[in-house]
């Protein structure tokens, strides 16, 4: 239970982080439509490489630096867009929910996925090309145990 809920705080962190990420873009989207609050992670998932990536090259600064001035950077520019635009409370109560719900999910398929197996899982949902990212690491040596891949 404990890694489960390890687990979960992790993938609930990292969500809100590109929630948070995302939010000011979300602006952009809301006129005439419902859950806009939804866009934000997928948003954030697009705009925070990006970020990171500018700021890395440019700033020539280290890439874990980087990652923590464009959060950093994006926070301060959702505190402001949130000054502005707030969406109904009834938006953010089943977003937020709806958030809670969806990685309490993936993190119990991945759990499952570990038990059954007795090897470390990872559950790839995003449609990304971590799969390959794995399997070269796995190939030159870089991951030794047995891992589960889920999709």
């Amino acid at each position: 239970m404990q890694s489960f809920v390890n687990e979960w705080l992790f993938t609930l962190s990292a969500v809100m982080t590109l929630t948070l990420v995302g939010w000011p873009l979300t602006v952009l989207f809301r006129d005439g439509r419902r859950f806009v609050v939804l866009l934000a992670p997928m948003i954030g998932l697009i705009t925070l490489p990006l970020l990171v990536g500018l700021i890395y090259v440019f700033a020539k600064v280290s890439f874990s630096w980087s990652a923590l001035v464009a959060v950093g950077l994006m926070s301060l520019v959702a505190i402001t867009v949130a000054l502005r635009w707030k969406p109904d409370r009834d938006e953010i109560l089943f977003s937020l929910s709806f958030i809670l719900v969806v990685s309490a999910l993936v993190t119990a398929i991945s759990t499952a996925a570990t038990i059954q197996s007795g090897v470390p899982s990872i559950t790839f949902i995003d449609g990304s090309d971590h799969f390959c990212s794995l399997v070269r690491r796995i190939i030159i040596g870089r991951i030794k145990k047995q891992v589960m891949i889920i999709f």
